[in-house]
C-alpha cells in the first residue's frame, strides 16, 4: 500500500527537500505506471509523471490526512494527464464522423490473449492514436463513464462511445494481425 509516513508530508508542507525526494521516490513508480498508460513513449510518460508531482505537492495541503494517500494521488495523476490532453486537443485539430460503422467486433480468440504477454499489450496500447487511446485508458481502466470522459475531454458521450469502440477495434486488429508472430516467438 502507498502510504507515506506522517513526517515525511509534513515535510513536504514545508518544502523540506529531503521529504520531497522521499515522497517522489515512494510514488515514481506508481506515477511512472499510470503515465505510461497516457504518455506516447517514456520520455512523455516522464514529463507526465513529473507534472503530476509537482501539481501533488501544490495540493498537499489540501489533502485530507484521514483518507488513503495512493487513491488520491492515482486520481490526481490520472487529472494531469487529462489537463494535458486537454492543452493538446486545442493545439491541434481533429474530426470524429458522426456515423459509426455499425458491423460486428473481430473477437480475439482465447488461444490467442493466452499468448500475448503484458508488454505486447502496453505496446498495441501506446500505438493507439491518442485520444482514443486517452478513452480507452478512461473507460476500461478507470471507469469513468462515457459521460464523464465528455465533459472531462470537451466532447459529447456519444463521440467518447465512438471513440472506445475505435480503440477497441483498432487494439482487436493489432492483437490478431500480430498473434502470428507471437505464436511463433514462444
Amino acid at each position: 500500500m502507498l502510504e507515506p509516513a506522517p513526517d515525511v508530508l509534513q515535510g513536504c508542507l514545508r518544502n523540506d527537500r529531503r521529504a520531497q525526494f522521499a515522497l517522489y521516490d515512494l510514488c515514481f513508480q506508481e506515477l511512472m505506471r499510470i503515465a505510461s498508460r497516457y504518455a506516447r513513449n517514456r520520455d512523455d510518460a516522464t514529463a507526465l509523471v513529473n507534472t503530476a508531482f509537482m501539481k501533488l505537492l501544490h495540493s498537499l495541503d489540501r489533502y485530507d490526512l484521514q483518507r488513503p494517500f495512493g487513491p488520491w494521488m492515482r486520481t490526481l495523476a490520472v487529472r494531469v494527464a487529462i489537463d494535458q490532453h486537454r492543452t493538446e486537443i486545442q493545439r491541434q485539430e481533429w474530426l470524429v464522423g458522426d456515423e459509426w460503422p455499425a458491423h460486428a467486433e473481430p473477437e480475439i480468440p482465447a488461444e490467442i490473449i493466452d499468448q500475448l504477454d503484458l508488454e505486447h499489450i502496453e505496446r498495441a496500447l501506446a500505438a493507439l492514436p491518442e485520444v482514443e487511446r486517452m478513452v480507452f485508458n478512461l473507460f476500461a481502466i478507470e471507469g469513468f463513464s462515457h459521460e464523464e470522459i465528455g465533459a472531462e475531454l470537451g466532447f459529447t458521450a456519444r463521440t467518447s462511445r465512438r471513440l472506445w469502440h475505435r480503440s477497441k477495434e483498432t487494439l482487436q486488429k493489432m492483437l490478431l494481425s500480430s498473434a502470428p508472430a507471437q505464436r511463433n516467438a514462444i
